[in-house]
């Protein structure tokens, strides 16, 4: 019973003892002052149609703010936001000046630093233009290869961007395509390679890259060719019994064609009886290749009245 008389004794005066303690430790943590430093986000407003920006704007202003510890904590926890009213800017340079006022801060706090102090921003036109597209080739074909024909469809597109990003810009490159190891003709989707991140397209597609890819083409000379004499019944004799030739073809079949394989030079006596002659040549090459030239592509052939051997007479094959 005594304790509790103790507890409950003069209780008013107790209570009202415990309250004036806490308005005064209030009260002195409300005169005690500190100061924070904050990173304030950066907005823009009223952003005027057509325009784009073509400066770097930083995101945020660093503040530092000094006053009571109790309201600099209470701002510390708010959502403390700088607005630029964009409504009146022009084409070119908009200053803006940072005012401590614009935070909304309650009395007693005082901004002491802000940085940056002011912004500048660069407004630019927002322009539509149609460009030209061109390829960007990686790698090579297959060794004897070659891009004979490249066609891109479509082959020019519509952007959107910086006025003077745009009036300087003639043609688009694609992204790299890729032709390492290539033996055929192939079509290969890509995309246009953006100069800018400001710089957009107004309909994005794929680009498709024809690729016509052939055997590469070279002209090599044939010396001393043999004619190979057919269908003659009689004996004979030639006034040069070789040719020299000029061929174009594939390079890879060429390789084989020096080799001896499918290269024929015939000279067909058919029909020829005793006397002197001047025949043509006939020249087989294989197939995808070209006999530019033939020296000499005719011949004289003096042919006896004198008959072959039956087993001696070659027929044209």
């Amino acid at each position: 019973m005594r304790l509790r008389e103790l507890v409950t004794r003069h209780l008013g005066l107790k209570i009202l003892a415990l309250v004036m303690a806490v308005i005064l430790w209030f009260m002195a943590v409300g005169k005690e002052t500190g100061e924070i430093g904050l990173k304030v986000p950066l907005e823009m407003v009223n952003f005027p149609k057509n325009m784009i920006i073509a400066n770097e704007i930083p995101d945020g202003i660093g503040i530092r703010i000094r006053g009571s510890v109790a309201l600099t904590r209470q701002v510390a926890e708010r959502k403390l936001r700088f607005s630029l009213d964009l409504a009146g800017a022009k084409k070119g340079s908009n200053n803006f000046t940072m005012v401590p006022d614009a935070l909304g801060l309650p009395r007693g706090l005082e901004v002491t630093h802000l940085s940056p102090s002011s912004i500048t921003v660069e407004l630019e036109r927002l322009i539509t233009k149609k460009i030209g597209l061109l390829p960007v080739i990686q790698g090579e074909p297959e060794a004897g290869y070659m891009i004979d024909d490249i066609a891109l469809e479509p082959n020019d597109v519509e952007v959107r961007g910086p006025e003077t990003v745009l009036l300087g810009l003639d043609r688009l490159w694609t992204e790299p395509v890729d032709v390492t190891k290539l033996t055929g003709s192939i079509t290969i989707v890509t995309k246009p390679a953006m100069p800018s991140v400001a710089v957009n397209l107004i309909n994005p597609a794929d680009i498709k890259v024809n690729l016509k890819i052939s055997p590469k083409l070279t002209v090599r000379a044939f010396k001393n060719v043999k004619v190979e004499t057919v269908n003659s019944v009689y004996k004979f004799e030639l006034d040069t019994e070789t040719v020299d030739l000029m061929i174009r073809g594939p390079v890879n079949a060429m390789t084989e064609l020096v080799t001896g394989k499918g290269l024929q030079v015939i000279l067909d006596l058919a029909g020829f009886e005793s006397g002197r002659f001047k025949r043509k040549v006939v020249v087989r090459v294989p197939e995808k290749m070209e006999v530019l030239e033939v020296k000499p592509d005719q011949i004289w052939v003096k042919i006896s009245k004198e008959l072959l051997d039956p087993s001696n007479v070659r027929e044209l094959p």
